[in-house]
């Protein structure tokens, strides 16, 4: 690794941890490029206009790249299946290796030092950066300039790159709340920074203090023209900023298209029946599809889609028809770039799916009850490219009934050939008891991706919510342009949950073979897990993959269990008490039955005005400090309410004390949590206020629970 950018200046010791092991695990440890590149500059433009640009992913990159990301992955992990491999120390602080690639200068007094991020020779560009939060003070360097691009809080830079830029000019017509949710994605930034020669990146803070980041890069063949990054780009480049955000706030009406040709197939238990074909060189634009059939959730997971393009005998898409749209199971409504679910039940997809020669789509009924599916196909003429068009790949595997604390790698694709990787997601069952994330989270485990023999993977993250662009084990649902949550039952991170990303301005090249692995790495014993991963990539005619065909085991039909909440984890200690036990009035209260409540049910509360109360009565055992939880319904016709005990408001969070309990489409429970407080042994009371101004709302209350601090 050679090193150009003013080394000298600040005087320091340079230290490279991958060698002081004795094992080089540098990003750069194995690259393969293809052939020279052709075509236009790489600029900021052009990378913009791939932001929005899915016809491109087909092709096999003209500009050849290395996808690399630089993380704070815990750097014992350096030999795949060695002591360290699972190693989680990834940015929580003192880490027994510092999480950089080099110490620049040591920690003083104040345990402040500085550390080098990236050092990246030749032509490239940034394409996306994240964090969980981190502090102190980062440095880009462009193209071995001694003046950095960017000087300040690193957050702001993985995540807003082009505010400060933004604010430095006085002709640009661009605004903060364009880039919000289209270029600035949770807690995701995909903001394209090209630079010709190199980039260097320095962080100056207290490596003893939260320090998460992620910072992908394309890594160019050295032959490849490539415009530097200024900030007057973003008033060059203008129109393609606005053009490519406006389809990214909303890319169900940003990309246009016919409304194609009407299919459908109705198929009994145990059939298959073809919902589309078609002779001769063309490819999908879009594929809208809906089922119909009496237990929805179960048809979704056990109608399997089978796409084969120019004669395929396997297929190239093999996937529960549900999972294959990113927001199973059941409908879960979500927008993204490739994929769209409506709450109607209405599924879209817009990867675009060339051919050759022929291509022919079936639906496969695995279930015992009939299924009609419906929708519709816009094909296109397409030009098939003999040395660059690619096949589009959707595959599909499950494990159930695991029982793992111990992490270990769970292979979401393992391909051989030629490609692009484009996306991903986790499709999961978690039954676990325990009713915060402080022990029912299951993502602790990182993704690693290994591409072309590499010895150490060249894409290392640093937690399964931080690979989907979130952080800190969230149980909100939402989505944006390429990640999204669109299912999470909860409490915390319990029930069904599902996460998925897509890999648009940010894709994956292969050349030889790709090895996608997220471990799995639980915080607690947790059994009859099941998870679900779908892996979605582009490929040249000849690959192979490891997909198995889809078992009637693998789609056998999943329901959560009847539960108890657990006193176990960040729980210990929890008293728990269902409010259906301590509620007594019955006038304006019901019940509702399912098991995603705690003890199959949930007192739903319907007052008619505001300023209405309901009174809840509890014990505590004995005098001290406690903290009061209350795990709660957010549900489409839920209204805002206010917490206090014993006529006192203490702290259940909010805009002004009052809790928003309005939901989406889907029902979810959800926890809300007092400050610290002292509560005498004997009787108290809990009072909800509705701070609503609807008629109909209804409160959905599941139980609380009290714990000693």
């Amino acid at each position: 690794m050679r090193y150009t950018n003013n080394k000298s200046r600040m005087g320091i010791r340079y230290v490279l941890f991958r060698f002081a092991a004795g094992v080089f695990t540098g990003i750069f440890a194995v690259m393969f490029f293809t052939s020279v590149s052709v075509g236009q500059t790489v600029t900021t433009g052009t990378l913009i206009k791939d932001m929005v640009d899915l016809d491109r992913l087909a092709d096999y990159p003209e500009k050849n790249y290395k996808m690399i990301q630089y993380s704070s992955y815990d750097r014992r992990s350096d030999q795949p299946n060695g002591p360290g491999w699972f190693s989680n120390n990834d940015g929580f602080g003192g880490e027994p290796i510092p999480n950089f690639e080099a110490v620049l200068e040591e920690p003083g007094e104040d345990n402040v030092g500085t550390y080098l991020l990236c050092d990246v020779e030749g032509p490239g560009a940034i394409v996306r950066g994240w964090t969980a939060y981190i502090r102190g003070t980062v440095r880009v360097y462009l193209d071995g300039s001694d003046s950095p691009i960017y000087e300040g809080p690193m957050p702001r830079f993985l995540q807003k790159t082009y505010m400060p830029f933004l604010e430095q000019l006085n002709d640009s017509n661009l605004s903060a709340d364009l880039l919000e949710g289209t270029f600035f994605q949770r807690q995701a930034g995909y903001f394209p920074i090209p630079f010709e020669e190199n980039l260097r990146i320095e962080w100056t803070g207290n490596i003893d203090k939260i320090h998460f980041y992620h910072l992908q890069i394309r890594k160019y063949e050295e032959e490849t023209d490539v415009e530097t990054f200024t900030p007057q780009d973003l008033v060059t480049y203008e129109d393609e900023i606005k053009e490519a955000a406006q389809i990214l706030s909303n890319p169900d009406k940003g990309y246009s298209y016919p409304e194609g040709s009407a299919v459908s197939a109705a198929v009994g238990a145990d059939e298959t029946g073809e919902l589309f074909a078609h002779k001769g060189e063309g490819a999908i634009k879009r594929l809208k599809l809906k089922v119909d059939a009496v237990e929805m959730d179960k048809a979704l997971r056990q109608t399997i889609l089978n796409i084969s393009f120019d004669g395929s005998p396997k297929g190239q898409v093999q996937m529960p028809l549900g999972d294959f749209f990113g927001a199973a199971p059941g409908i879960n409504p979500y927008v993204s770039v490739p994929f769209t679910v409506r709450d109607d039940g209405t599924m879209i997809a817009r990867f675009v799916m060339p051919y050759k020669e022929s291509v022919s789509i079936k639906v496969q009924n695995k279930g015992n009850q009939h299924v009609k599916v419906h929708g519709s196909v816009v094909q296109t003429d397409y030009d098939w490219k003999t040395d660059r068009s690619m096949h589009f790949h959707a595959k599909w595997r499950i494990d159930h009934n695991m029982n793992r604390y111990t992490p270990y790698d769970l292979p979401f694709a393992n391909i051989r050939g030629k490609g692009i990787f484009v996306g991903a997601a986790s499709i999961l069952k978690n039954p676990i008891e325990i009713p915060t994330t402080g022990g029912n989270w299951w993502g602790e485990g990182d993704e690693k991706i290994f591409v072309d023999n590499e010895e150490h993977p060249s894409i290392y993250g640093t937690g399964s919510e931080d690979y989907y662009n979130y952080a800190w084990s969230s149980s909100d649902l939402f989505d944006t342009p390429y990640a999204a949550q669109p299912r999470n039952d909860g409490p915390g991170t319990r029930g069904f949950v599902t996460n998925n990303r897509w890999h648009v301005v940010d894709p994956i090249p292969f050349q030889h073979n790709l090895s996608f692995n997220m471990e799995f790495f639980q915080h607690t014993q947790n059994p009859n897990f099941s998870y679900a991963r779908s892996s979605y990539y582009y490929a040249r005619p000849g690959a192979i993959d490891d997909h198995m065909p889809i078992s009637d085991e693998d789609v056998r039909h999943l329901e959560l269990a009847k539960w108890s909440p657990k006193a176990d984890g960040r729980a210990s200690g929890a008293k728990f008490y269902q409010i259906e036990s301590l509620v007594k009035d019955t006038e304006q209260i019901k019940l509702l039955e399912h098991n995603l409540w705690a003890d199959g049910q949930l007192l739903v509360w319907n007052p008619r005005e505001k300023g209405e109360t309901l009174s809840i009565p509890f014990e505590v055992a004995e005098s001290g400090e406690y903290r009061l939880w209350m795990t709660v319904a957010k549900m489409k016709v839920s209204g805002k309410v206010s917490i206090s005990v014993d006529d006192a408001d203490v702290g259940f969070g909010g805009e002004n004390g009052i809790l928003n309990l309005k939901g989406g489409f889907l029902n979810v429970l959800r926890n809300y949590t007092s400050k610290k407080l002292s509560l005498e042994k004997g009787s108290h009371t809990m009072t909800v206020r509705y701070e609503g101004d609807q008629n109909d709302a209804e409160i959905g209350l599941d139980f609380l629970w009290v714990q000693k601090q």
